[in-house]
Protein backbone atom coordinates (compact mmCIF):
# COMPACT_ATOMS: atom_id res chain seq x y z
CA UNK A 1 0.00 0.00 0.00
CA UNK A 2 1.06 3.61 -0.90
CA UNK A 3 1.03 6.20 1.79
CA UNK A 4 -0.54 9.23 0.87
CA UNK A 5 2.09 12.47 0.44
CA UNK A 6 1.85 15.13 2.29
CA UNK A 7 -0.11 17.66 -0.45
CA UNK A 8 1.94 20.83 0.50
CA UNK A 9 4.89 19.92 -1.04
CA UNK A 10 5.79 20.14 -4.87
CA UNK A 11 4.71 17.14 -7.32
CA UNK A 12 8.22 16.29 -7.99
CA UNK A 13 9.31 16.39 -3.98
CA UNK A 14 5.44 13.68 -3.77
CA UNK A 15 7.37 11.84 -6.42
CA UNK A 16 10.78 11.56 -5.14
CA UNK A 17 9.12 10.45 -1.38
CA UNK A 18 7.73 7.32 -3.70
CA UNK A 19 11.19 6.39 -4.36
CA UNK A 20 11.20 7.32 -8.27
CA UNK A 21 13.85 8.80 -8.98
CA UNK A 22 14.18 12.03 -11.40
CA UNK A 23 16.56 12.31 -14.39
CA UNK A 24 17.74 14.95 -16.54
CA UNK A 25 16.97 14.69 -20.37
CA UNK A 26 19.41 17.35 -21.25
CA UNK A 27 22.95 18.50 -21.22
CA UNK A 28 22.19 22.29 -20.29
CA UNK A 29 24.57 22.88 -17.05
CA UNK A 30 22.95 26.78 -16.64
CA UNK A 31 19.54 24.73 -16.15
CA UNK A 32 21.12 21.98 -13.70
CA UNK A 33 22.60 24.46 -11.75
CA UNK A 34 19.44 26.06 -11.32
CA UNK A 35 17.47 23.09 -9.85
CA UNK A 36 16.70 22.81 -6.09
CA UNK A 37 17.67 18.92 -6.02
CA UNK A 38 20.38 16.84 -7.47
CA UNK A 39 19.07 14.95 -10.38
CA UNK A 40 19.63 10.79 -10.41
CA UNK A 41 21.13 10.61 -13.77
CA UNK A 42 21.79 12.82 -16.91
CA UNK A 43 21.01 11.27 -20.04
CA UNK A 44 21.82 12.36 -23.68
CA UNK A 45 20.95 11.07 -27.22
CA UNK A 46 22.66 13.44 -30.80
CA UNK A 47 19.85 15.66 -30.45
CA UNK A 48 20.27 16.66 -26.68
CA UNK A 49 23.92 16.74 -27.12
CA UNK A 50 23.32 19.07 -30.29
CA UNK A 51 21.76 21.17 -28.97
CA UNK A 52 24.48 22.06 -26.47
CA UNK A 53 27.13 21.80 -29.04
CA UNK A 54 25.03 24.45 -31.44
CA UNK A 55 24.25 26.54 -28.12
CA UNK A 56 25.84 30.00 -29.10
CA UNK A 57 26.40 30.46 -25.59
CA UNK A 58 29.00 27.69 -25.68
CA UNK A 59 30.03 28.90 -28.97
CA UNK A 60 33.73 29.78 -27.67
CA UNK A 61 34.29 26.53 -25.73
CA UNK A 62 33.34 24.69 -28.50
CA UNK A 63 35.70 26.22 -30.73
CA UNK A 64 38.71 26.12 -28.35
CA UNK A 65 37.74 21.95 -27.76
CA UNK A 66 37.93 21.37 -31.59
CA UNK A 67 41.02 23.23 -31.95
CA UNK A 68 43.03 21.55 -29.90
CA UNK A 69 42.19 18.21 -31.63
CA UNK A 70 43.73 19.32 -34.89
CA UNK A 71 43.65 16.22 -37.27
CA UNK A 72 40.95 14.46 -35.94
CA UNK A 73 38.14 13.19 -37.14
CA UNK A 74 34.80 14.96 -36.25
CA UNK A 75 32.87 11.75 -35.67
CA UNK A 76 35.95 10.99 -33.01
CA UNK A 77 36.17 15.37 -31.85
CA UNK A 78 31.89 14.81 -31.43
CA UNK A 79 32.78 12.09 -28.78
CA UNK A 80 35.63 14.11 -26.96
CA UNK A 81 32.53 16.91 -26.80
CA UNK A 82 30.23 15.20 -25.37
CA UNK A 83 32.40 13.51 -22.47
CA UNK A 84 33.62 17.28 -21.94
CA UNK A 85 30.08 18.26 -21.36
CA UNK A 86 28.93 15.64 -19.68
CA UNK A 87 32.00 16.50 -16.91
CA UNK A 88 30.25 19.78 -16.64
CA UNK A 89 27.09 18.44 -15.44
CA UNK A 90 28.18 15.70 -13.35
CA UNK A 91 28.80 17.72 -10.16
CA UNK A 92 24.99 18.68 -10.84
CA UNK A 93 23.96 15.05 -10.51
CA UNK A 94 24.40 12.10 -7.95
CA UNK A 95 24.46 9.13 -10.78
CA UNK A 96 25.49 8.43 -14.24
CA UNK A 97 25.68 10.78 -17.00
CA UNK A 98 24.95 8.98 -20.26
CA UNK A 99 25.80 8.75 -23.64
CA UNK A 100 24.30 7.19 -27.12
CA UNK A 101 26.00 4.97 -29.97
CA UNK A 102 25.93 5.90 -33.38
CA UNK A 103 22.36 5.69 -34.47
CA UNK A 104 23.88 5.71 -37.88
CA UNK A 105 24.68 2.24 -37.30
CA UNK A 106 21.95 0.37 -35.08
CA UNK A 107 22.85 -2.99 -36.69
CA UNK A 108 26.79 -2.86 -36.40
CA UNK A 109 27.81 -5.18 -33.75
CA UNK A 110 31.14 -4.22 -34.14
CA UNK A 111 30.57 -0.26 -34.63
CA UNK A 112 28.39 0.28 -31.84
CA UNK A 113 31.12 -1.57 -29.34
CA UNK A 114 33.94 0.37 -31.15
CA UNK A 115 32.10 3.55 -29.92
CA UNK A 116 30.72 2.64 -26.71
CA UNK A 117 34.79 2.01 -25.63
CA UNK A 118 35.48 5.82 -27.26
CA UNK A 119 32.81 7.10 -25.07
CA UNK A 120 34.67 5.30 -22.20
CA UNK A 121 37.73 6.62 -23.22
CA UNK A 122 36.84 9.61 -23.41
CA UNK A 123 34.93 9.68 -19.84
CA UNK A 124 38.34 8.36 -18.40
CA UNK A 125 40.29 10.83 -20.24
CA UNK A 126 38.03 13.24 -18.08
CA UNK A 127 38.36 11.73 -15.09
CA UNK A 128 34.97 9.87 -14.92
CA UNK A 129 35.24 6.81 -13.82
CA UNK A 130 33.33 3.65 -15.02
CA UNK A 131 30.69 3.70 -12.38
CA UNK A 132 29.83 7.24 -13.24
CA UNK A 133 28.55 6.24 -16.71
CA UNK A 134 26.33 4.37 -18.91
CA UNK A 135 26.36 3.63 -22.34
CA UNK A 136 22.98 3.87 -24.09
CA UNK A 137 22.86 1.63 -27.17
CA UNK A 138 19.63 0.49 -29.74
CA UNK A 139 17.69 -2.44 -28.77
CA UNK A 140 18.43 -4.41 -31.84
CA UNK A 141 20.45 -7.82 -31.97
CA UNK A 142 23.70 -6.16 -32.68
CA UNK A 143 22.75 -3.77 -30.05
CA UNK A 144 21.90 -6.22 -27.29
CA UNK A 145 24.78 -8.29 -28.44
CA UNK A 146 27.37 -5.70 -28.10
CA UNK A 147 25.81 -4.80 -24.70
CA UNK A 148 27.07 -8.72 -23.76
CA UNK A 149 30.38 -7.52 -24.88
CA UNK A 150 30.93 -4.37 -23.28
CA UNK A 151 28.99 -5.51 -19.73
CA UNK A 152 32.03 -7.76 -19.67
CA UNK A 153 34.57 -5.05 -19.96
CA UNK A 154 32.91 -2.68 -17.02
CA UNK A 155 30.78 -0.72 -19.80
CA UNK A 156 27.66 -0.50 -18.21
CA UNK A 157 24.90 0.00 -21.28
CA UNK A 158 21.38 0.88 -21.44
CA UNK A 159 18.86 -0.45 -24.27
CA UNK A 160 17.21 2.58 -25.99
CA UNK A 161 14.79 3.25 -28.36
CA UNK A 162 12.47 0.31 -26.55
CA UNK A 163 8.98 -0.27 -27.64
CA UNK A 164 7.85 -3.63 -26.96
CA UNK A 165 8.35 -6.52 -24.50
CA UNK A 166 10.51 -8.75 -26.65
CA UNK A 167 13.28 -5.61 -26.15
CA UNK A 168 12.99 -5.85 -22.66
CA UNK A 169 13.48 -9.19 -22.65
CA UNK A 170 16.57 -9.35 -24.63
CA UNK A 171 18.35 -6.47 -22.33
CA UNK A 172 17.67 -8.53 -19.38
CA UNK A 173 18.87 -11.92 -20.92
CA UNK A 174 22.37 -9.17 -21.92
CA UNK A 175 22.43 -8.07 -18.75
CA UNK A 176 22.29 -4.27 -19.72
CA UNK A 177 22.17 -2.04 -16.36
CA UNK A 178 18.83 -0.69 -17.71
CA UNK A 179 16.34 0.09 -20.21
CA UNK A 180 14.96 3.20 -21.58
CA UNK A 181 11.15 2.54 -22.98
CA UNK A 182 10.01 5.70 -24.92
CA UNK A 183 6.29 6.48 -23.93
CA UNK A 184 5.68 8.98 -26.71
CA UNK A 185 7.29 8.16 -30.02
CA UNK A 186 10.16 10.88 -31.48
CA UNK A 187 7.44 12.84 -33.71
CA UNK A 188 5.34 13.34 -30.70
CA UNK A 189 7.92 16.21 -29.56
CA UNK A 190 7.93 18.15 -33.16
CA UNK A 191 4.01 17.70 -34.04
CA UNK A 192 1.02 18.46 -31.73
CA UNK A 193 -0.69 15.66 -34.33
CA UNK A 194 1.18 12.95 -33.25
CA UNK A 195 0.94 13.58 -29.22
CA UNK A 196 -1.91 11.32 -27.44
CA UNK A 197 -3.55 14.22 -26.22
CA UNK A 198 -5.55 12.43 -23.16
CA UNK A 199 -6.88 12.51 -19.31
CA UNK A 200 -5.46 9.21 -17.47
CA UNK A 201 -2.31 8.38 -19.32
CA UNK A 202 -2.09 5.69 -17.48
CA UNK A 203 -5.27 3.68 -18.75
CA UNK A 204 -5.86 5.84 -21.78
CA UNK A 205 -2.17 6.84 -23.85
CA UNK A 206 -1.35 4.13 -26.52
CA UNK A 207 1.64 3.50 -25.04
CA UNK A 208 0.63 2.54 -21.33
CA UNK A 209 -0.30 -0.96 -22.05
CA UNK A 210 3.54 -1.79 -23.15
CA UNK A 211 5.01 -0.20 -20.24
CA UNK A 212 2.48 -2.21 -17.46
CA UNK A 213 3.43 -5.33 -19.82
CA UNK A 214 6.95 -4.59 -19.34
CA UNK A 215 6.86 -4.74 -15.83
CA UNK A 216 4.92 -7.31 -15.39
CA UNK A 217 7.69 -9.05 -17.34
CA UNK A 218 10.23 -7.68 -14.73
CA UNK A 219 8.19 -8.89 -11.96
CA UNK A 220 8.00 -12.48 -13.31
CA UNK A 221 11.69 -12.80 -14.06
CA UNK A 222 12.54 -11.17 -10.63
CA UNK A 223 10.14 -14.06 -9.04
CA UNK A 224 12.27 -16.83 -10.47
CA UNK A 225 15.36 -14.80 -9.49
CA UNK A 226 16.50 -13.90 -12.36
CA UNK A 227 18.21 -10.59 -13.61
CA UNK A 228 16.00 -7.79 -14.49
CA UNK A 229 17.59 -4.03 -15.69
CA UNK A 230 16.73 -1.01 -14.09
CA UNK A 231 13.26 0.86 -15.87
CA UNK A 232 14.32 4.28 -16.82
CA UNK A 233 11.33 5.33 -18.94
CA UNK A 234 11.66 8.37 -21.47
CA UNK A 235 9.98 10.61 -23.93
CA UNK A 236 7.38 12.49 -21.55
CA UNK A 237 5.64 15.51 -22.40
CA UNK A 238 3.00 16.46 -20.17
CA UNK A 239 3.24 15.93 -16.19
CA UNK A 240 0.17 13.76 -16.27
CA UNK A 241 2.34 11.09 -18.08
CA UNK A 242 5.34 11.36 -15.61
CA UNK A 243 2.33 11.09 -12.76
CA UNK A 244 1.31 7.85 -14.52
CA UNK A 245 5.18 6.13 -14.60
CA UNK A 246 4.82 4.87 -10.76
CA UNK A 247 1.96 2.69 -11.56
CA UNK A 248 3.74 1.28 -14.64
CA UNK A 249 6.80 0.28 -12.71
CA UNK A 250 9.07 3.10 -13.85
CA UNK A 251 12.17 3.39 -11.34
CA UNK A 252 13.96 6.92 -12.79
CA UNK A 253 11.78 8.81 -15.17
CA UNK A 254 13.80 10.53 -17.46
CA UNK A 255 12.47 14.18 -18.40
CA UNK A 256 13.45 17.57 -20.03
CA UNK A 257 13.46 20.96 -18.29
CA UNK A 258 9.65 21.86 -19.14
CA UNK A 259 8.07 18.96 -16.99
CA UNK A 260 10.62 19.40 -14.20
CA UNK A 261 9.22 22.78 -14.24
CA UNK A 262 6.13 21.82 -14.14
CA UNK A 263 6.73 19.46 -10.66
CA UNK A 264 8.34 22.01 -9.27
CA UNK A 265 5.39 24.38 -9.72
CA UNK A 266 2.37 22.03 -8.77
CA UNK A 267 1.42 20.77 -5.37
CA UNK A 268 -0.96 18.13 -6.77
CA UNK A 269 -2.21 16.84 -9.83
CA UNK A 270 -2.94 19.16 -12.43
CA UNK A 271 -7.11 19.31 -14.14
CA UNK A 272 -6.87 17.90 -17.60
CA UNK A 273 -6.99 20.56 -20.42
CA UNK A 274 -7.02 19.12 -24.15
CA UNK A 275 -4.98 21.18 -26.32
CA UNK A 276 -1.34 22.35 -24.14
CA UNK A 277 1.39 20.37 -26.21
CA UNK A 278 4.40 21.25 -24.89
CA UNK A 279 2.61 24.14 -22.70
CA UNK A 280 3.94 24.26 -19.24
CA UNK A 281 1.55 24.71 -16.33
CA UNK A 282 2.70 28.07 -14.63
CA UNK A 283 1.32 29.79 -18.19
CA UNK A 284 -2.28 28.32 -17.99
CA UNK A 285 -2.17 27.54 -13.96
CA UNK A 286 -4.87 25.09 -14.28
CA UNK A 287 -6.78 24.12 -10.75
CA UNK A 288 -4.47 21.10 -8.95
CA UNK A 289 -6.15 18.18 -6.63
CA UNK A 290 -4.34 16.28 -4.11
CA UNK A 291 -2.35 13.30 -5.78
CA UNK A 292 -1.74 9.91 -4.54
CA UNK A 293 -0.98 7.07 -6.92
CA UNK A 294 -2.91 3.97 -7.48
CA UNK A 295 -2.85 1.55 -5.11
CA UNK A 296 -4.49 -1.53 -3.50
CA UNK A 297 -7.95 -2.53 -5.49
CA UNK A 298 -7.87 0.27 -7.82
CA UNK A 299 -4.19 -0.59 -9.07
CA UNK A 300 -5.45 -4.46 -9.68
CA UNK A 301 -8.71 -2.44 -11.60
CA UNK A 302 -6.53 -0.78 -13.28
CA UNK A 303 -4.06 -2.92 -14.30
CA UNK A 304 -6.90 -5.35 -15.63
CA UNK A 305 -8.24 -2.87 -17.51
CA UNK A 306 -4.81 -1.80 -19.15
CA UNK A 307 -3.96 -5.19 -19.93
CA UNK A 308 -6.73 -5.84 -22.01
CA UNK A 309 -5.96 -4.15 -24.92
CA UNK A 310 -3.00 -3.27 -26.64
CA UNK A 311 -3.46 0.12 -28.89
CA UNK A 312 -0.40 -0.25 -30.72
CA UNK A 313 -0.93 -3.77 -31.89
CA UNK A 314 -0.31 -7.41 -30.01
CA UNK A 315 3.51 -7.55 -30.28
CA UNK A 316 4.82 -11.38 -30.40
CA UNK A 317 6.92 -11.84 -27.09
CA UNK A 318 7.87 -14.91 -25.11
CA UNK A 319 10.27 -15.24 -22.10
CA UNK A 320 11.67 -18.16 -22.79
CA UNK A 321 13.09 -17.06 -27.08
CA UNK A 322 16.35 -16.53 -26.57
CA UNK A 323 16.52 -12.93 -28.26
CA UNK A 324 20.26 -12.72 -27.63
CA UNK A 325 20.70 -15.20 -31.31
CA UNK A 326 21.34 -14.06 -34.26
CA UNK A 327 18.50 -12.02 -36.07
CA UNK A 328 15.76 -13.34 -33.36
CA UNK A 329 15.22 -9.82 -32.15
CA UNK A 330 15.35 -7.94 -35.14
CA UNK A 331 12.55 -10.51 -36.39
CA UNK A 332 10.68 -9.25 -33.47
CA UNK A 333 10.80 -5.78 -33.87
CA UNK A 334 9.87 -6.29 -37.47
CA UNK A 335 7.03 -8.00 -36.99
CA UNK A 336 5.61 -5.58 -35.10
CA UNK A 337 4.60 -2.46 -36.83
CA UNK A 338 4.65 0.26 -33.67
CA UNK A 339 8.47 -0.72 -33.01
CA UNK A 340 9.88 -0.72 -36.59
CA UNK A 341 8.25 2.41 -37.12
CA UNK A 342 9.17 4.43 -34.37
CA UNK A 343 12.44 2.53 -34.01
CA UNK A 344 13.10 4.08 -37.93
CA UNK A 345 12.01 7.43 -36.45
CA UNK A 346 14.34 7.39 -33.46
CA UNK A 347 17.49 6.69 -35.31
CA UNK A 348 16.57 9.09 -38.35
CA UNK A 349 15.94 12.07 -35.76
CA UNK A 350 19.42 11.27 -34.04
CA UNK A 351 21.27 10.84 -37.36
CA UNK A 352 20.09 14.21 -38.28
CA UNK A 353 21.24 15.81 -35.90
CA UNK A 354 24.56 13.71 -35.63
CA UNK A 355 24.97 14.87 -38.97
CA UNK A 356 24.35 18.48 -38.29
CA UNK A 357 27.21 18.50 -35.50
CA UNK A 358 29.43 16.32 -37.67
CA UNK A 359 29.24 19.55 -40.31
CA UNK A 360 29.64 22.14 -37.32
CA UNK A 361 32.62 20.31 -36.51
CA UNK A 362 33.73 20.01 -39.64
CA UNK A 363 33.40 23.61 -40.05
CA UNK A 364 35.38 24.86 -37.41
CA UNK A 365 38.84 22.42 -38.65
CA UNK A 366 38.00 24.37 -41.96
CA UNK A 367 38.04 27.68 -40.77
Amino acid sequence: MIARIDTNTTLLDQLLALGLKIDLDSCDVAFARTLPFRPADMTSNQAIIAEAILDPTNKETVEAIVRSLPGMEPFDVFTILHAKFAKEILPHITGRVLAQTTPSKPHDREAIIAHARAYAKAYNAEGISNDRFCIKIPTTTSGVQAAVVLQSEGIQTLGTALFNVAQAHAAAQAGMYAISPYFNEVKAHDAAERWPDVADPGLEHPMAHRMGAIRDAYDALRAQDKYTPQIKGASYISVLEVLAQPELGCEHVTLHPGPIEDLLWATGQPAFAGGKWKQRLAEYTPECTPWTAPSGPDMVKRDTQRAAHDPLGNAPTSPGVHYLADGVLDAANDADPATKQRFEDAMACFVRAEDNVLEFIADIQRS
